[in-house]
């Protein structure tokens, strides 16, 4: 185990007692994400790990693991897979599991274009809005739409729209 100031999991660790550290791939206000290889199936996958000073506040740790559960009620092209969750028992890390996405998110990719054609912004936002349709229809509002929260697979024209990070999330029917 790593102190609190530097990464919870180095490259080479084991998180989960399967899934081996490849990279950090950033850090974000609940968590960090590393690229992981499942060292059984070889395949490549994305860790969100709860940030070690929010493990023991309760009501975090039922918010990050809501978003896996919102995330794997919804069943579309354009949402990103859930795979797996779970404790790390040497650390106490609450982690959650996803599909490695290869590409850039929105933000990245409209920072190096001066502006988007009317049919490139359609092949983007269309499969985004279907996502969201889907997950509204199953009483899930995602809450935190923006650029960074919109990956495109793939490099243009053939850019496949992913929606992720469904940490602010409402259920609806759910106390938040």
């Amino acid at each position: 185990m790593h102190d609190e100031e530097s990464e919870l999991f180095q490259v080479g660790d084991t998180i989960g007692e399967r899934y081996r550290v490849i990279r950090l791939l950033g850090k974000g206000g609940m968590g960090a994400v590393y690229e992981s290889e499942n060292t059984w199936t070889k395949r490549r996958v994305a860790i969100k790990v709860l940030l070690p000073a929010l493990s023991g506040d309760n009501k975090a740790v039922a918010r990050f693991l809501g978003e896996a559960q919102a995330a794997t009620r919804l069943q579309h092209p354009n949402i990103v897979d859930v795979l797996d969750m779970g404790k790390d028992a040497p650390t106490g890390a609450v982690f959650i599991v996803q599909e490695f996405l290869r590409g850039e998110d929105l933000f990245h990719y409209l920072s190096k274009k001066e502006r988007l054609s009317c049919f490139e912004a359609a092949e983007i936002l269309v499969p985004v809005m279907s996502a969201l349709a889907i997950a509204h229809a199953r009483g899930i509002i995602h809450r935190d739409i923006k650029p960074e929260n919109i990956f495109l697979l793939g490099s243009a024209p053939d850019l496949t729209p992913k929606l992720i990070d469904f940490g602010l999330a409402k259920v609806l029917g759910e106390d938040a």
